[in-house]
C-alpha cells in the first residue's frame, strides 16, 4: 500500500520549519539537510513531511498557489526514512568541472525541468523507491491559469541507484532569473562564507 508524502522547498515556503511546527496537527517533519554539512540551512533546504491521509493540509496543497509553487506530492510503499535517505543523495551534486552544488530538487519548478530532462528509463532510476512524483505544471503568463498536476512514474522498489549525471542550468519564470542550484565552496563550507540561495526575487544568505 502506498503512502503520500509532501516534499517542501524551504526557500519557496518562507520560514518553513517555524510555520510547520505551529500547525495544530501531528506532522512528521524531516529536514533533508539534517545530519549533513548543511544542517544550519535546514529551514532553506528540502523538507520531507509525513502526515495523516485525512489531514486538512492535503486540501491546502491542492487549492493554494503558495503550496503549488513550494511543494510536491510523493507516493511510495517505502517508509519515510527510506524516502529521506534516497532524496539526500541528491543534496550535493558536481558538474563536469568538479564544482559542487546543492540541487534544489524540492522546488517544484526545478524538479519539473530536472525530471523532464531524463529519458523514461533513467527517470525510473532517479525516482528509486518513489512510485510517483506529483508536480503542478509550470505556468506561463500568456496561457490561462491551470493548476494541473503532472505525474512522474517510477518503480515501487527500495533499491536506490546512484545517479551518474545531473542536468543543471537556469530557467526563467515571469521574467525573473531562477537558479536551479545553490553554489557551495568545493570540499568545505566555511561558516564565514555561507552558500547563496538564489530565488526568483533575489539572493538570501544564511546567518
Amino acid at each position: 500500500m502506498s503512502t503520500r508524502y509532501l516534499l517542501l522547498d524551504g526557500v519557496r515556503y518562507e520560514q518553513a520549519l517555524e510555520r510547520l511546527y505551529r500547525r495544530d496537527e501531528e506532522l512528521q517533519i524531516e529536514p533533508l539537510y539534517a545530519g549533513t554539512p548543511w544542517q544550519d540551512l535546514a529551514d532553506l533546504g528540502p523538507i520531507l513531511l509525513g502526515l495523516h491521509q485525512d489531514s486538512t493540509l492535503w486540501q491546502e496543497v491542492d487549492d493554494e498557489p503558495e503550496w503549488h509553487a513550494a511543494a510536491a506530492i510523493l507516493t511510495s510503499p517505502a517508509p519515510m526514512t527510506q524516502i529521506a535517505d534516497h532524496l539526500r543523495q541528491f543534496n550535493q551534486v558536481t558538474d563536469t568541472q568538479g564544482s559542487a552544488y546543492l540541487l534544489r530538487y524540492a522546488d517544484p519548478l526545478v524538479a519539473w525541468f530536472w525530471l523532464n530532462s531524463f529519458g523514461s528509463d533513467t527517470a525510473i532510476h532517479v525516482l528509486g523507491p518513489i512510485s510517483q512524483w506529483h508536480i503542478v505544471r509550470p505556468q506561463v503568463t500568456w496561457q490561462p491559469a491551470d493548476a494541473g498536476w503532472q505525474v512522474f512514474d517510477g518503480p515501487a522498489r527500495s533499491h536506490c541507484i546512484a545517479m551518474q549525471s545531473i542536468w543543471r542550468g537556469t530557467t526563467t519564470r515571469a521574467g525573473s532569473g531562477l537558479s536551479l542550484a545553490i553554489e557551495i565552496p568545493p570540499l568545505c563550507m566555511p561558516a564565514s562564507q555561507p552558500p547563496r540561495c538564489i530565488t526568483a526575487s533575489g539572493t538570501k544568505r544564511s546567518g
